[in-house]
Order: structure tokens, then C-alpha cells, then sequence
């Protein structure tokens, strides 16, 4: 028996060893056949590294929207700076003494070039007499609207292009002035090139006429060049475009979309090579030998293993099924514990992991977008009061792109306060695709397809929350506006030049009106303005006069021979308790009232 038993380990061992020998034989044939395959994939991949973008008009027009946000939360800065400075100097007085001390201190403080003070009808009052004429329009401007004005870029005495932004301020004596600060070139296009989302692309605002203001790199397409050639006669607005780099000869991928500000446009533009890059085939052939040589591997180790452990056998390729469904799923589990203050990854996944080992909660805060921070505290400030959390935001290179992308994270802590170990289970989901589907959806849902203003519904739901927040003394004002004779219009010139002008006009609202107003197209030629701060009557006045001479002496489009455009309005002042059809109804009998007058003509009750 003991020899049968022998016998029977002996040939065990020798079926092992045979077993073994040829596993040592399959592997250092696959390697003698795969070793010169797989360096030769390496050279083609290495010398066509570049950027794979699933979804090219998603990725730019997301990145233009992020980049057009950026320079007008700069600009809100500016502004915002500007008539802060005014409200102090209304109250300290302008003694050249004290208008000196002060402005020098907030000076030192920011980053503009100087200063200017205009009284209410461009008169130099303090600052640069040389640079003083050139900037007494955005003065005047400021202090006609009773608020903020930015100028275009001009060149001032010492040769340097500078911009103005002003803003009015009223002193003790009821005199109007304005405060104009000066910033040069240098300071927009600082701020683009800090900006995050500069990413791969090359940022550039540019005004009507493709001429540049800004850029966010100084080696970029169009260095020591004044303009962007595009292609057309007209720069493409909200759609994909290409144009050529005059530096480089190199064809770009771009996006375009009004600023909001004057004429000014924000171009997002990426190489075109970087979209949509092929490898003829040379990944697809490395999965493939890669799949064969681990199906190999797991059949041969499950040979040679059968006959000792079979169960541990078993785990094994139960273990190794999951870890490939797992790599291949856009979702992760994390571990997170709080008495060391690491993050790690329990499984992996190609669409979610981490650029190092482990991370902590304040270098994760790091690379969540700067708009989505506040929603990612109170998600840690959640988990460690409730124990449980749920949130979505963009995370900076999670996923090996160095890119922003949407994720949802659910997270759940496992122990009670002070019960061991502060440990806690989740799971981050890759919905950069979905999440930015939907942003688009919501984008179409809320916007005039032809104008870009907000439709009717949400127009509606804007003016509506405006005005559930007014206090008892606040007030605004309501304008409900229609061109006149529009019919005519579509009659005489045909429908693509109605839609032409209709297009035109929204831009005036845009160029007459303040960043934060509501402007909004309910249907034809019907439109609503929402003036968010309540303004004197001659400011409305002043407005509406403003927008009517500017529709008048405009060009609506080279195609459309449209000449003496104009509008009338009807206006209402909006109070506590008022809501959009009430408001509605007021505005729309002041603009019937304006229509029996004629036409250019405006009512306000």
C-alpha cells in the first residue's frame, strides 16, 4: 500500500513537474513571439501620444462655457471693486488730499494701473490728464446708468492698451461722479493663464471684429498677431468651427460664445490632432494577445493547481472574474480612514482611480472643481455628523486625465463615534458623460434656440424667485418690449431676416442692460426685461432710449437690407407680493398704451 502510495505521489510529482515544465515552455514562447510585437506596438504609440476626447462637442463648448465664466467672474471682481471705491469716496469726500491717500492704498492693493475721477459729463475731475479724454465715455455711461461701465481696450499716453472699468457714486450734495480704474493687457491675460480651465486648450477673448483682447498663453497660434482669421465672413457663434493658426499653419478645433461684455467673445480652441486619434489597430491587437496569454495563464494554473487545492482554485478564478468586471466598470469603492487621513482604492477600475497611492480629504478638496467645493465640504461635514453622504461633482484627474469629469460619490461610515476604528465604505461613479447630456438638455430646456436668451418657462421661474425675494420697501422695474411692425418685416424681407433681426435686437438688450438683469424671449417678437435692482425712473428712461438708438442706427445683418429697426416698451414697477402674471398684465397694458402712440415709443406705470 505504501509503495502504491508512493507510486502514486510519484507520478503526481511527475505529472506536476511536466505540467510546470510546459507552463515554463507555453510562457517563454508567448514571450519570444509577443517581445517583438509589443515593442514595435510602443513605437507606433509612442509616436501618437496624444488626447483622446470621446465627444469633441461636449468637451469644447463645456470648456467654453467654464472659460466665458471665468473671465466674467474677473470682470465682477473689477467691477465690484470699482463701486465699492465709489460708496467710500461718497462718504469721505473728494479733498484732492483724501481722494489720494485712499486711491493710492487701493491701489496697493490690486493690480490696476491708475485711476480716474469724472464728474457726471466727462469732465476730468482727478487722475492722468493725458489718458483723461479717452476714457470719459465709459465714465459718462456709468454715470447715465446710475452703475458700472467697462470700456473697450484703448492706448493710452505711454503707449500701453488699457482698459476702464467705471462706476457712478452720488455725494452728500447729490452731485453724480464716476471712478474709473485702469488696467492694462497684462492683467485679463494673467488671469487666463492661471485660470484652471485653460486645461489643453488655448482661451482667447476677442471682439466683434476677431481682433484679440486676451489670450491665456503668450506662444500661442496667434503671438504678435492682432486678430484670428476664422473661416466665413462672420465669427461662428455656439457651434463647432475650425481655423488656422497663423504661426504654426496648424488647423484648430474651436468654439465661440458671446462674453456678455461690449462686443467681446470667448474662443476655446484645441489642436484638431488631439481629437478622435487612431492607433491602426495596434490596441486592439494588445488586448487580444493579452487576453490570450491570461486565459493561458489562468488555464495552466488551474491545471497545475487542480489536484492540490481545488477549492483555493476556484476562489482564485472567482477572484480574478471580479477584479476584470471591476476594471472595466466606471465605478470604484474607496476606504477611507479618518485616524490617518487616507483615501485608498479597495478595487480597481480603468475610468476611476488615484493619482498616487492614497490621498486625504484636503488633497481631494484640492482637485474638486472651485465651484463645486462648497457642495463637497458639506458632504464631509454630512458624513462625519449623519455617517452617510451623497454627492456629484468635478474631480481633477481621477481618472488619469487631466481634465475635469463629473463623479458621484456615496459614502457611509461603518462604526459609531468613538466605537474603534473611524473607517468608512463607498463608491465613486464616472458620470462625466451622462452628467454633461444633461447639462446640455438643461442648456435647451431653459434657452431661446434662436436668440440665447432664457425661454418663456424660464424667464417665468427667474422672474418669479425675483421677486419672492424683494422686502417690503424694495421694488424693480418689469419691461415687456416688441419691434415694431415685425410682420412687415417677415413679409417684405422673409423669415431668415426676421429671425436675423430678432437676433440682432436680443443683442442690444444684452449690450443695453446689466449683468445681472433677467433678459428673456417669450415667443415672436415678444420680450422681457427684468431689471434686478431697483433704479430711478430718468435711469429706465435713459435705458430704453439707449436701446431704441441703438436698434435705429444698427446693421442687422450684411444679407438683410433692415434699416430703422425699432421697439416699443411697456414698463411696470414691481413690489413684494407681486408675481410674473400680475407684473405681466401691468407691463402689457403700458405697452399697448405705447403702441397707440406710435412707434420708438415707451410707457412705464
Amino acid at each position: 500500500m505504501a509503495l502504491c502510495w508512493g507510486r502514486k505521489l510519484e507520478l503526481e510529482s511527475m505529472k506536476t513537474m511536466k505540467a510546470s515544465v510546459a507552463v515554463a515552455i507555453a510562457i517563454i514562447s508567448v514571450l519570444i513571439i509577443l517581445v517583438p510585437f509589443v515593442m514595435v506596438i510602443h513605437q507606433d504609440y509612442t509616436a501618437s501620444v496624444a488626447l483622446e476626447i470621446e465627444n469633441e462637442s461636449t468637451y469644447l463648448t463645456s470648456m467654453t462655457a467654464m472659460s466665458r465664466q471665468y473671465v466674467l467672474e474677473f470682470m465682477q471682481r473689477l467691477t465690484e471693486r470699482a463701486r465699492n471705491t465709489g460708496e467710500t469716496l461718497s462718504i469721505v469726500g473728494l479733498e484732492p488730499e483724501r481722494i489720494d491717500s485712499y486711491l493710492i492704498s487701493q491701489e496697493a492693493n490690486g493690480d490696476s494701473d491708475g485711476w480716474l475721477i469724472y464728474t457726471s459729463d466727462g469732465t476730468l475731475c482727478d487722475g492722468d490728464t493725458a489718458d483723461g479724454p479717452l476714457f470719459a465715455d465709459t465714465a459718462r455711461k456709468a454715470s447715465d446708468s446710475g452703475g458700472c461701465a467697462v470700456s473697450d481696450y484703448v492706448t493710452c499716453a505711454d503707449r500701453v492698451r488699457r482698459i476702464g472699468v467705471a462706476a457712478s457714486f452720488t455725494t452728500a450734495d447729490g452731485s453724480i461722479y464716476a471712478v474709473v480704474f485702469l488696467y492694462g493687457e497684462s492683467a485679463l491675460n494673467q488671469m487666463l493663464r492661471d485660470t484652471e480651465a485653460e486645461n489643453i486648450g488655448v482661451i482667447s477673448v476677442v471682439d466683434e471684429n476677431a481682433d484679440i483682447i486676451a489670450c491665456s498663453k503668450s506662444d500661442s497660434p496667434w503671438a504678435g498677431q492682432t486678430r484670428i482669421a476664422a473661416e466665413g465672413t462672420e465669427f461662428p457663434k455656439d457651434r463647432l468651427f475650425s481655423l488656422v493658426g497663423t504661426n504654426d499653419g496648424k488647423t484648430y478645433k474651436a468654439c465661440a460664445r458671446a462674453l456678455g461684455i461690449n462686443d467681446w467673445l470667448i474662443v476655446y480652441t484645441v489642436p484638431k490632432e488631439l481629437f478622435a486619434v487612431r492607433l491602426d489597430g495596434a490596441i486592439p491587437r494588445l488586448h487580444l494577445v493579452c487576453g490570450v496569454i491570461v486565459s493561458c495563464l489562468i488555464l495552466l494554473s488551474a491545471y497545475s493547481a487542480y489536484r492540490a487545492a481545488i477549492g483555493e482554485n476556484r476562489m482564485t478564478l472567482f477572484k480574478k472574474k471580479f477584479m476584470i468586471a471591476t476594471k472595466q466598470s466606471a465605478r470604484a469603492a474607496f476606504e477611507y480612514n479618518r485616524r490617518t487621513d487616507r483615501l485608498v482604492f479597495i478595487s480597481e477600475s480603468d475610468h476611476v482611480r488615484l493619482p498616487k497611492p492614497y490621498l486625504s480629504l484636503m488633497e481631494l478638496g484640492a482637485a474638486v472643481h472651485p465651484q463645486d467645493k462648497p457642495v463637497y465640504y458639506q458632504a464631509v461635514a454630512d458624513l462625519r455628523g449623519e455617517g452617510k453622504t451623497s454627492v456629484t461633482v468635478r474631480v481633477f484627474n481621477l481618472g488619469g486625465r487631466e481634465a475635469y469629469r463629473w463623479y458621484h460619490v456615496t459614502a457611509t461610515r461603518l462604526t459609531n463615534k468613538g466605537e474603534g476604528e473611524a473607517l468608512t465604505i463607498g463608491t465613486v461613479e464616472d458620470i462625466d458623460e451622462q452628467e454633461n447630456e444633461r447639462l446640455i438638455l438643461h442648456e435647451k430646456a431653459t434657452t431661446d434656440s434662436l436668440t440665447g436668451l432664457a425661454n418663456r418657462a424660464e424667464t417665468e421661474k427667474a422672474v418669479n424667485e425675483q421677486l419672492a425675494k424683494l422686502g417690503e420697501n424694495d421694488h424693480a422695474v418689469f419691461a415687456l418690449l416688441d419691434l415694431d411692425e415685425f410682420k412687415d418685416i417677415n413679409d417684405k424681407f422673409g423669415h431668415d431676416c426676421g429671425d436675423k433681426a430678432l437676433i440682432f435686437f436680443a443683442e442690444r438688450l444684452r449690450a443695453t442692460f446689466r449683468f445681472g438683469d433677467i433678459l428673456g424671449r417669450l415667443g415672436g417678437d415678444e420680450f422681457v426685461v427684468y431689471m434686478t435692482i431697483a433704479v430711478e425712473k430718468d435711469v429706465v428712461e435713459r435705458r430704453l432710449r439707449d436701446l431704441m438708438q441703438g436698434l435705429a442706427g444698427g446693421c442687422v445683418s450684411e444679407g438683410c437690407n433692415i434699416t430703422g429697426l425699432s421697439c416699443s416698451a411697456g414698463c411696470c414697477v414691481a413690489s413684494r407680493g407681486d408675481s410674473f402674471d400680475s407684473v405681466y398684465k401691468k407691463a402689457d397694458e403700458a405697452l399697448y398704451l405705447a403702441k397707440m402712440r406710435g412707434k420708438m415709443q415707451f410707457v412705464i406705470v
